[in-house]
C-alpha cells in the first residue's frame, strides 16, 4: 500500500504553500513570533482547511496534533517537519512591564528551508 506522501505529493505541496503563504513564509530564514502563530485569524483558516489536510495527509502520526492543546500551532510544525522543513525554537526576553521592569520569555520560530520548498514558494 501506497503513503498518502507518494499519493498526494502535488496536493500535499499545494497544501504546504498555502500555509506557508498565510503565515508569511517567503524566503529562507523566516523568523516568526509564537504569537503570530496563534492568532486566531490562523487558526480560522487551518479550521477551514482542516478536512483537505486529512485527506491528504497522515495526520494520525501527528500526535501533538490530536492530543495536544495549541492543535493548529502544532499542525503546522508537524506538516513542515514532514516536508523536510526545520523549524528553529528560538527564545528571548523582553520586558513585560518596563515600568516595573518585568522580564518575560518569549518564542520566535525561524523556519529553514530546502530547496525543493525554496523552489515550491517560487511558484
Amino acid at each position: 500500500m501506497r503513503k498518502k506522501s507518494e499519493l498526494y505529493k502535488k496536493e500535499q505541496d499545494e497544501i504546504l504553500k498555502n500555509i506557508l503563504k498565510m503565515i508569511g513564509i517567503s524566503k529562507e530564514g523566516v523568523r516568526i513570533n509564537r504569537e503570530e502563530l496563534l492568532k486566531e485569524e490562523i487558526e480560522n483558516k487551518l479550521k477551514e482547511m482542516e478536512e483537505e489536510i486529512k485527506k491528504y495527509y497522515s495526520v494520525s502520526k501527528f500526535k501533538s496534533y490530536i492530543n495536544g492543546e495549541e492543535k493548529y500551532l502544532n499542525l503546522i510544525k508537524n506538516i513542515c517537519k514532514e516536508k523536510g522543513i526545520n523549524i528553529l525554537k528560538l527564545q528571548g526576553k523582553r520586558y513585560k512591564n518596563k515600568e516595573e521592569k518585568t522580564r518575560e520569555t518569549y518564542v520566535i520560530y525561524q523556519f529553514e528551508l530546502n530547496e525543493k520548498i525554496k523552489e515550491l514558494i517560487k511558484e
